[in-house]
């Protein structure tokens, strides 16, 4: 007989290293060890003293696999996309091939003895043997098949948890296998890689034969492993252990229904052996960690291995059936079943540091939603001054706390942790009163929630953590077994749940708070340990978590069910609308206001606590608080805002439950904050015990800017001062809308101005906020003025337009009650000045004339332009002097007249005289025979306007030479 010293230490472990724990050490028939690690996202190989990293993959080492012939571990392969594949490793050369291309599902590879090979992909079933691939749609994804040694069977656990047995028998698979003679060597031809070449056949589901279908409604099936006979199957459930089930007997029976981790079968098939935690309570350091062996035949089940405290899990059969291996911590153990003698293996001192690294799946799911609960860590946000030792205990009221947090039943009370102010702590550890309960039970020198669970012999599991829950007015019960569609009816209905469980080999209590794949079967929590899936489990990330639900391997951490308690609230919560109720908690006092914070806020800081407010069970709606009044300082109180559905005035009360007491304060004050300001009402709460009071009637905006104030200071100390419901009732206006009278124009008609003057008054109206406002709907003038007193006189003046306008007055109070008049003005256009407005406005001919003609006017020719077929044309300017056309002997200065007509005057030092030029002081006589000559370049003498034209420049010429002629 060979002995195996495998005991590893990895000096990594104190410097967070990969794993703190070796899980799953399975022994090959050649003295290798292989094992995986609580993260479960590497498969290691121990070989001749060195151990070697395989796959560092999310989920590679849960639900591996070995092959009967030892040369090949089956593990689903997971990228850091969220994609899996089902894929193997081959251990001669240690390299890793995959069955199929990335996807969105993958299912765990199964070995049958003959070679054949069995997984899922996406949402179907797949026989592999050799070339030859059956494909069956199988409608749901499913993560793990199991072929039976034999090839004989097919085990599928389905969406619902569900494990169905079907014969393979009739399949072509089956009967290509049994061509194979595996009686006569080990050495198979597991031919599974898949190929270009493979036969594909496609099939249905019905032509397997089914042989059962093992279900629980309480319950979800997992993790089915064959014997080796092939004659039973063994698989582990949600809350009832290891179940065992029979093919010949068709029967199936409970092996052991503790918190199972994980399970192995003998190589005859005889025996079985499984790790189991004696009672998981919440609390790690409270456990006794087991392994056990049992008989098959006889059902007598042994305790081969016990140790509180020290988690030893997984274990398997070593090469005989006689021992047994298994793991504590990071090392790993061989045991003798009969004699219990313990061998610790020998430690390898000088170990690789292996690192894989801490891969998180980076995809969004498709179908998730998360509750915003508030996260409270057990040590970092727990209060400081707590013992580190009890905090690190405490997971199970911590996270009872965030779900009453996050159903707003209990208000802040802040306390100081290692990471600051937190809201929750103090409730784990000290003393506080609600709905008549008192949690003072006391364990380890602390009250609150904490003692209430472990005070004495109490624990967590003993229904404590669910008597905490109740004593908050919920509905709660301890469940010892759950199904991944219970999980999510609760999340749906928006309550959180506190689930027990082993997570890393840790008894732990963790909150789940929503479901981040529901296809996957993966769940939201917020984890007060921190993320599991982190390399260093104690961390500040357990807020939004994500799990894998037992049976399922996404790459996330999973963890083992063990019991958990509900959470449902046994009220419903009034809408904060009208009515505050005291249950309707607001988390933001007045001074640190938000549009967020409606509700009943109370003061729990200091130098208030939760020690001196109590929560009582009767009052209205079965709940309200007190405390004592101080005449020192204000201590405690509480505010009630509503969220007010409309501006107006309304009448609030308040109601004082009468619980029997005495002292009862006679005097308090509210502060009552309105749309008018801050005011104050005095009651005597004595008076009105079990009755509602009137503080009176306020006006107040709508929405949430008002609020009423009370606090425990008074002028007489130490009376019991009450804070319950208080009411908002609107108060209905009860008079009637604003006479609206117009005295002028008192009728519709008819003008020739272009504006009018519309006078009248309102009565009937609220002062200072009511108003006139008058439009001309036409032209969407607007005007307005505001009224006062009991008759509101105005005057607006308005614009018109040609045309009919049509004008609304209207005679809006306070409560926006109206009334309206309409009227109609028609302007005129008077005919005094047709040219005012111009109506010539068209290109170049903007000039207006009035005239006798139809339309009493015309439009003219703007100056440089003139008329041509009715359209205006710009003229053509010439210059008649270029080229000079005056040559004459000294007659050859040319004047321009107008356009196209020009003359011909005498060069300097000369004058005309008779159409000749001569030297200034001619004489008449030397002239007698000259002639004067006007020219045109143009004109046409025959034109009657030429010849009128040329008679006027005769004319201009004649007076011309008169001016030059010498005075005598």
């Amino acid at each position: 007989m060979k002995i195996f010293f495998v005991v590893i230490l990895f000096y990594l472990l104190v410097q967070n290293s990969i794993f703190s724990e070796i899980k799953s050490p399975i022994i090959l028939e050649n003295g290798d060890l292989i094992f995986t690690n609580e993260l479960d996202n590497g498969i290691y190989l121990l070989k001749n003293d060195k151990v070697t990293l395989l796959t560092e993959s999310l989920g590679s080492g849960r639900f591996l696999t070995i092959s009967p012939d030892n040369k090949y571990i089956g593990f689903k392969q997971i990228n850091d996309k969220g994609q899996q594949s089902t894929a193997f490793i081959n251990l001669d050369s240690n390299k890793i091939e995959i069955l199929e291309n990335f996807d969105y599902f993958a299912g765990q590879l199964s070995f049958s003895n003959q070679g054949v090979v069995a997984y899922t992909n996406n949402q179907n079933l797949i026989l592999k043997y050799g070339k030859i691939k059956e494909i069956y749609p199988i409608n749901n994804y499913s993560n793990i098949v199991s072929i039976s040694p034999n090839s004989n069977f097919i085990a599928i656990q389905n969406q619902f948890g569900e494990i169905e047995i079907f014969d393979i028998t009739k399949t072509e698979i089956f009967k290509s296998a049994l061509k194979t003679d595996f009686t006569k060597n080990r050495n198979f031809n597991f031919d599974f890689i898949q190929k270009d070449t493979d036969i594909v056949n496609y099939k249905k589901l019905s032509d397997l034969k089914p042989i059962a279908k093992i279900s629980d409604d309480n319950l979800e099936f997992y993790n089915p492993k064959w014997s080796p006979d092939s004659t039973k199957i063994a698989f582990l459930s949600t809350g009832d252990g290891l179940k065992l089930y029979s093919i010949n007997e068709r029967d199936i029976k409970t092996i052991s229904n503790g918190v199972i981790n994980d399970f192995n079968w003998s190589k005859s098939s005889s025996k079985m052996v499984f790790d189991e935690i004696d009672e998981v309570l919440g609390d790690s350091s409270k456990q006794i960690f087991k392994i056990f062996s049992y008989d098959i035949n006889s059902s007598n089940k042994n305790i081969v291995f016990s140790s509180e405290n020290q988690s030893a899990t997984t274990p398997s059969f070593s090469e005989e059936d006689s021992s047994v291996i298994f793991a504590i911590e990071n090392s790993v153990y061989k045991i003798d079943i009969d004699t219990n003698e313990l061998i610790e293996l020998l430690k390898y001192d000088d170990i690789d540091k292996i690192t894989p690294k801490n891969k998180s799946v980076n995809i969004t799911p498709a179908n998730g939603f998360y509750l915003e609960v508030p996260y409270t860590h057990q040590v970092y946000n727990n209060p400081s001054e707590v013992s580190e030792s009890v905090r690190r205990s405490s997971c199970a009221p911590t996270s009872a706390l965030m779900g009453l947090a996050y159903h707003k039943v209990i208000p802040h009370w802040d306390n100081i942790g290692v990471d600051g102010v937190t809201h929750w702590g103090n409730y784990t550890f000290k003393t506080y009163r609600m709905r008549g309960f008192t949690f003072e039970a006391s364990a380890s020198g602390y009250t609150g929630g904490y003692g209430h669970m472990w005070s004495g012999d109490r624990s967590p599991a003993g229904g404590y953590l669910t008597s905490f829950i109740a004593n908050h007015n919920f509905l709660s019960e301890t469940k010892w077994s759950a199904t991944f569609d219970f999980i999510n009816s609760h999340l749906l209905e928006g309550n959180p749940l506190p689930l027990c469980a082993t997570i890393r080999t840790l008894g732990h209590v963790f909150l789940i708070a929503g479901v981040y794949d529901s296809t996957k079967k993966q769940i939201y929590v917020n984890d007060p340990w921190g993320d599991a899936n982190k390399t260093t489990y104690l961390n500040r990330d357990g807020k939004k978590a994500i799990y894998d639900w037992p049976g399922a391997n996404n790459g996330q951490a999973t963890f083992t069910f063990a019991w958990l308690s509900t959470m449902r609230p046994n009220y419903e919560k009034p809408e904060v609308l009208i009515e505050v109720d005291d249950k309707t908690l607001s988390y933001t006092d007045v001074n640190n206001y938000s549009s967020n914070n409606i509700g009943f806020y109370l003061h729990t800081a200091a130098p208030s606590n939760m020690t001196m407010l109590r929560n009582e069970k009767n009052g209205e709606n079965d709940s309200y608080w007190w405390t004592n009044t101080t005449d020192q300082r204000v201590e405690a109180y509480a505010v009630w805002r509503p969220n007010l559905p409309v501006t107006g005035f309304y009448e609030i009360k308040v109601y004082i439950p009468n619980d029997g007491a005495t002292n009862v304060i006679t005097t308090i004050d509210y502060e009552i904050n309105s749309a008018d300001g801050v005011v104050y009402k005095n009651i005597n709460q004595d008076l009105f015990k079990g009755s509602w009071v009137s503080l009176g009637e306020y006006q107040f905006n709508q929405g949430v800017s008002g609020w009423v104030k009370l606090t425990d200071f008074s002028s007489i100390k130490s009376k019991r001062v009450y804070f319950d419901n208080m009411r908002f009732d609107y108060i209905e206006p009860t008079y009637t809308a604003p006479t609206l009278v117009v005295t002028s124009p008192q009728n519709s008609l008819t003008i020739e101005e272009s504006t009018i003057t519309i006078i009248g008054y309102a009565t009937d109206v609220d002062s200072d906020l009511s108003i006139i406002g008058v439009k001309n709907l036409t032209t969407d003038e607007y005007k307005q003025v505001s009224l006062s007193g009991s008759r509101g006189d105005f005057s607006v003046t308005l614009n018109l337009v040609e045309g009919v306008n049509s004008i609304k007055i209207s005679a809006v109070d306070l409560r926006e009650l109206k009334s309206s008049k309409e009227i109609e003005i028609t302007r005129v256009i008077s005919n005094t000045n047709l040219c005012e407005p111009n109506p010539c406005i068209q290109a170049n001919r903007e000039i207006c004339i009035l005239d006798s003609s139809e339309n009493g006017y015309s439009c003219d020719c703007n100056s440089g332009y003139i008329l041509d077929n009715d359209i205006c044309i710009e003229m053509i300017q010439n210059n008649p002097c270029e080229p000079n056309p005056c040559l004459k002997e000294n007659q050859m200065v040319c004047e321009i007249i107008t356009t196209n007509i020009y003359s011909c005057n005498c060069d300097e030092g000369f004058e005309l005289y008779m159409g000749n030029c001569h030297p200034i002081g001619f004489t008449e006589t030397e002239n007698n025979s000259s002639s004067g000559c006007l020219f045109s370049s143009t004109l046409n003498s025959r034109n009657p306007i030429h010849i009128f034209l040329m008679f006027l420049l005769s004319l201009y010429i004649f007076r011309k030479r008169l001016n030059k002629i010498p005075k005598k």
